[in-house]
């Protein structure tokens, strides 16, 4: 009985990143989150983000998600034969740009029937990343404005704060 518990354990922790294909696991695999980390259209992905902004998650604050529409697109199109949730690494920012281009990966990802899983790394734009959890600290309510928008996305399926 040990085994078979472990077996399953084994197949719903490993149905996240695999397609299943027998009837079992097929049933397993309706039921569990098929999620991949989504930083850079594949297209873009070259050395400048890092460079020029010291993180690839910048690319939502200054890149302009509209002029890359189409390949993103293509990428959700790939990803979306095989998974059913995106996870988008953003910082907490609130530029006018921002919200545009998470809209952008909200308009993508519906049309591509993808579910959008925000992680939200507060960074330091208002202060020490950790004093998001300080209520009505500038980190505070800009992590909570994000969400709040987030929340409000047809295609966004959970948002987590991770700092540290």
């Amino acid at each position: 009985m040990k085994l078979f518990a472990l077996s399953i354990s084994f197949i719903l922790l490993f149905s996240v990143s695999m397609p299943l294909n027998n009837s079992l696991m097929n049933g397993i695999s309706k039921i569990a989150t098929k999620a991949i980390v989504y930083i850079l259209p594949y297209e873009k992905c070259n050395d400048y983000w890092a460079k020029t902004y010291g993180d690839r998650i910048y690319y939502y604050v200054y890149g302009n998600l509209s002029e890359d529409r189409d390949a993103i697109d293509k990428d959700f199109s790939i990803i979306s034969d095989i998974y059913d949730t995106v996870i988008v690494i953003i910082p907490a920012d609130d530029t006018q740009q921002y919200f545009k281009n998470l809209a952008v990966v909200n308009e993508i990802a519906s049309k591509n029937g993808l579910r959008v899983i925000y992680a939200i790394f507060p960074k330091s734009k208002y202060g020490a990343e950790d004093t998001y959890l300080q209520n009505g600290s500038k980190m505070n309510l800009l992590v909570i404005q994000d969400m709040q928008f987030l929340a409000s996305l047809n295609a966004t399926y959970k948002v987590a704060v991770w700092y540290g």
